[in-house]
């Protein structure tokens, strides 16, 4: 028989085991986006200067949390790719050590993970916490267009085909 306390420990146990095997691979962070150093120099002039769109994910190095995110900044770098630049910044290291305090005061960053679009220098759009990706596409369609994969997708998409013999489907079972 299980007690209360030994399920507790195994929870906590589990947590601690997924935070550890966070910071053993390196932290989190979209594993497509560019990574760029943590100084304000480099953000300058790999954000505010660039010449097309710019999504910026600001995360904690070893947070479960901006980890779940991941797979959507990857899905939209998939879809967007060559139309805007992705960049990836740490802003804030594991046992909470700002990497850049600049940039986290001039930027306002205080919630992990922020993702924010910058369009000619200028933010356009800010997203905290947030792992929905409708809600990033819905931006992203105004500001870019429409996702080149998608473009593919619709125009590679098979047509639907018929059953080849009657009979074959649900309306067997209906006689």
């Amino acid at each position: 028989m299980l007690r209360r306390t030994d399920c507790r420990s195994r929870g906590v146990v589990a947590v601690l085991a997924g935070v550890l095997l966070a910071l053993v691979a390196g932290g989190c962070g979209a594993s497509k986006f560019t990574r760029i150093n943590e100084t304000a120099s480099d953000f300058h002039k790999q954000v505010l200067q660039a010449d097309q769109p710019v999504l910026v994910e600001f995360f904690k190095g070893g947070c479960p949390t901006c980890g779940l995110l991941d797979p959507t900044l990857d899905q939209l770098f998939d879809e967007y790719n060559g139309r805007m630049k992705f960049v990836s910044f740490e802003m804030m290291r594991a046992y909470f050590a700002v990497s850049c305090p600049e940039v986290q005061k001039k930027q306002r960053i205080a919630y992990y993970p922020t993702v924010v679009l910058y369009v000619k220098g200028e933010e356009k759009k800010r997203w905290i916490i947030e792992y929905g990706i409708e809600k990033y596409r819905d931006v992203l369609k105004e500001v870019v267009g429409e996702p080149a994969v998608a473009e593919k997708a619709e125009a590679e998409k098979p047509e639907a085909k018929k059953p080849d013999a009657p009979g074959l489907g649900m309306e067997m079972f209906l006689e």
